[in-house]
């Protein structure tokens, strides 16, 4: 199994690809890392998040524009109303290559209700319900979770 299939594969954690564009790469690389690391932190609470830190961002290479870019994302530790969730990226590389991993950072999330009130991170409203036995359609879910869209 390649590396890429091997990440994709990490329970857990949450992988995304996308092709450098801009001219100045090095900021990309680490908006992509924040990015993928909320969106990882908000499925695995199922609420909106906001960053309250970014811990030992490193950049390792530079990022040539135009490279193919993966990066991948783990929630590390759930506390109180916090996540903290580990990034790092790599560029594509060629069969039968190691990876060359660019760029790696923590960052630590709050989970915040629709009012942006910090809330204690629980588990997932439709997870709940499907483990209780609940049928699962988006009527029965928002009678459980009426903050449910």
């Amino acid at each position: 199994m390649d590396w890429i299939k091997s990440l994709a594969a990490s329970v857990g954690g949450l992988h995304r690809t996308t092709r450098l564009a801009r001219g100045d790469a090095e900021p990309e690389v680490l908006a992509h890392l924040g990015r993928v690391a909320a969106e990882a932190a908000a499925a695995r609470c199922g609420l909106a998040v906001v960053m309250t830190a970014v811990r030992e961002a490193v950049l390792v290479a530079p990022a040539p524009v135009g490279a193919l870019m993966h990066v991948h994302a783990r929630v590390v530790r759930e506390h109180g109303d916090g996540l903290t969730v580990v990034a790092c990226a790599s560029l594509d590389a060629a069969p039968g290559t190691a990876r060359a991993e660019i760029a790696s950072a923590g960052f630590e999330f709050a989970a915040v209700d629709r009012r942006g009130r910090r809330c204690l991170v629980s588990p997932r409203a439709d997870a709940v319900a499907l483990a209780a036995g609940a049928p699962n359609s988006s009527a029965e879910l928002s009678k459980i979770d009426p903050w449910r869209t």
